[in-house]
């Protein structure tokens, strides 16, 4: 959705210098239904967007998913941050960052459409392991991701479809409304997280913030082996 839209490809030919990189390996949940058909999800997977300098100094970033709409305001508004501190000599966007952090929040709901996908498939991994059922307590940013609570499949679509028209919960359309959702709360909660963090650093390398990010607004800490699912662990599984 993000990628594909034509303002955002003109930002990416014209304005930046794009690269893409692999920071972790995504855990994969194969389930054989024994007559060929096979159902395959990905769980704990996501993305960050990140402003950079040539030097590696972060500007900004923007984890997980964005709509064209949500998405194009605030990089631009980075952009031009960038551009006017260069011009004025200035070494640092802390103070930029220090004026959109807003108050803590608390118990903030993210990754709602990663839930539409990942939760049924932990619901089905918790039946025989009571732990994955406990649900998602705030991080260390107030947080909470509600794609590692399980949930049945019925349950995820009465959530998805309550105060939504008929004409308007096919799949597609339900799915479509979630990043949606998911990109409001990305746009707004998130980002104060992000400006929080920024404005505590001069001038932030992408080493320094990529692991805290993920960790803290993403919940995905990227140097556990187990990718957040050591608990389905059975005695005798190979670490």
């Amino acid at each position: 959705m993000l990628l594909s839209d034509p303002k955002v490809r003109k930002l990416l030919t014209n304005d930046v210098v794009p690269c893409w990189q692999s920071v972790g390996m995504n855990a994969k949940v194969t389930i054989e239904l024994g007559d060929g058909r096979v159902i395959r999800r990905t769980l704990g997977g996501n993305t960050v967007i990140w402003l950079l300098q040539a030097d590696g100094t972060v500007v900004d970033a923007f984890p997980g998913v964005f709509t064209p709409n949500d998405f194009m305001p605030q990089m631009r508004e980075a952009m031009l941050a960038w551009k006017t501190a260069t011009v004025r000599g200035a070494r640092t966007l802390a103070p930029y960052h220090a004026k959109r952090t807003g108050p803590p929040l608390r118990g903030a709901n993210i990754s709602i459409s990663k839930r539409m996908v990942e939760a049924p498939v932990l619901s089905i991994l918790s039946d025989s392991t009571p732990k994955l059922a406990v649900r998602p307590q705030p991080g260390p940013r107030g947080l909470v991701d509600v794609s590692k609570q399980p949930a049945t499949g019925a349950a995820i679509r009465r959530e998805a479809a309550r105060g939504v028209p008929r004409s308007e919960r096919s799949p597609t359309a339900l799915g479509r409304r979630s990043i949606v959702r998911d990109s409001a709360v990305n746009a707004t909660v998130v980002r104060r997280s992000v400006h929080r963090l920024l404005a505590s650093f001069k001038r932030p390398g992408i080493g320094d913030l990529r692991p805290i990010v993920f960790r803290d607004l993403l919940h995905l800490p990227l140097g556990d082996p187990m990718m957040g699912l050591g608990d389905v662990l059975v005695p005798g599984t190979p670490r």
